[in-house]
Order: structure tokens, then C-alpha cells, then sequence
């Protein structure tokens, strides 16, 4: 046992890049969506709000955190929803029926966070979802 490290520490805290890989992705595709925008604010990004939360269930082998990915995913969206608010690059077209893009923006972040919840939760209970 290693000197000034607590015994349930030791060997349990190792930290898995293969955990961490779906958060990062997520974070680079919110990195990417805030730099699309940025320079071409009148073009409204439809998947920006699709991609953050399903995309770690695609790029993830574990069921037990997938509900956490997909909130992380969710929550990140919100983050770069209100970023892009607040720097008036929301202020593309829309499809019908939402009134603005960051109304739209919204709804396909929550559908895809609840489509994303629904799979987690099926895959955790060992219902083969695939094609």
C-alpha cells in the first residue's frame, strides 16, 4: 500500500479513458456546433440538439451509465442553447410549426434526451434494440 493513500483508494481509482471518451465527444460536438454557428449565424443547426445526447449511446459498451451520458449530453445542449442565445446566433430559419429556431432548438434536444433515456433504460434491461 502506497504511503499517504487511504486503503479504499488504492486500487480502486484508476482512472478508464474508455469512461470518459463519450463525455469528451460530447464536448467536441458542442465545441463544434458553438464554431459552426459562430460563423454562420443565419443558418439554423438542426442536429446540434439531436446529436448531444444520443451520440454517447452509440460510442459507449456500458448500459449502467448510459442514462448518465444521455443527461450529460442534455445538459450540455441547454449550455450551448443558452451560450448561443445570448450571442444572438440563434436567428435562423425554423421548420413549421415552431415560431424561432431556438424554440425548435429545444424540443429536439428534450425528444432526443427522452429518446436517449428510453434506449438507455431498454439496453440496461437487455432489450435488443439494434436494426
Amino acid at each position: 500500500m502506497s504511503p499517504g493513500v487511504a486503503p479504499h483508494m488504492h486500487s480502486e481509482t484508476k482512472l478508464n479513458l474508455d469512461d470518459a471518451r463519450p463525455y469528451v465527444i460530447v464536448l467536441m460536438l458542442a465545441t463544434i456546433w458553438i464554431v459552426t454557428a459562430a460563423l454562420r449565424p443565419e443558418t439554423t443547426l438542426h442536429l446540434g440538439p439531436i446529436l448531444l445526447p444520443l451520440v454517447p449511446l452509440v460510442v459507449t459498451n456500458s448500459s449502467t451509465n448510459a442514462v448518465r451520458l444521455v443527461l450529460f449530453g442534455v445538459l450540455v445542449g441547454f449550455a450551448v442553447l443558452g451560450a448561443l442565445g445570448v450571442l444572438g446566433m440563434l436567428d435562423g430559419p425554423a421548420f413549421k410549426p415552431f415560431d424561432s429556431a431556438a424554440g425548435e432548438s429545444v424540443f429536439a434536444l428534450l425528444a432526443a434526451g427522452t429518446t436517449g433515456i428510453l434506449f438507455a433504460r431498454l439496453a440496461r434491461r437487455g432489450v435488443d434494440h439494434s436494426v
